[in-house]
């Protein structure tokens, strides 16, 4: 509050798989196909694991919820007691240096870190927002000696976490939906349907 707006923020989720999205303004930039900003598809090793998406070695693979907490050891852990209760104890397992957690969490962390550089050489982002489980490591990510000094451009790019916790990236969308609702309310009242166009109009 009292802060300029950024002229553009690169949001990354990391809720279940690695999402992110790129805001220009106070627009989320989408691209013609709807998919601009898949952050968790950018390619870190072409002989890596096989993505959903077809590609193998995708941020995804290595820093998804699921695919980190199966690389730790936590595979068995979170399906009998949930996703939520196994990024705690993923958590712990890693601040405790045990193994096979501590060594997955700093390889997800350093290759969160890549993403990042090649997502802000592309975008020159002024602010980076890191939301889901992710949000937490934002120090550790920022730390990481990867030949940069620094992430995007020293005094200019900011980094923070989702003010809004781990579900920033529901409630956000659930915000746009319901400003389009309101937008449009003479339409809906007269029974008139509103498509996706219309529900994504903040949208580029």
């Amino acid at each position: 509050e009292g802060e300029p707006m950024p002229a553009g923020t690169l949001f990354i989720s990391s809720n279940d798989g690695i999402g992110g999205s790129f805001i220009l303004g106070d627009r989320i930039y989408n691209g013609p196909l709807g998919t601009g900003m898949t952050i968790g598809h950018i390619q870190l090793n072409p002989e890596g694991e096989l993505c959903r998406c077809g590609k193998r070695g995708c941020l995804t693979t290595y820093v998804g919820a699921d695919a980190l907490l199966e690389a730790s050891g936590l595979g068995a852990y979170a399906r009998a007691h949930g996703r939520d209760a196994a990024v705690c104890e993923l958590r712990r397992r890693w601040q405790a240096g045990e193994e096979p957690a501590h060594g997955a969490v700093e390889r997800a962390i350093r290759y969160v870190r890549v993403a990042i550089e090649i997502a802000l050489t592309l975008l020159v982002a002024d602010c980076v927002i890191v939301g889901g489980y992710l949000a937490t490591c934002i120090d550790e990510i920022l730390a990481v000696e990867n030949g940069f000094s620094s992430l995007g451009v020293e005094g200019v790019t900011a980094f923070r976490p989702a003010a809004l916790g781990p579900d920033a990236a529901v409630l956000g969308g659930l915000m746009r939906m319901r400003g389009a609702l309101i937008d449009h309310a003479a339409e809906l009242m007269r029974g008139e349907p509103l498509d996706a166009a219309t529900l994504l109009q903040d949208t580029l």
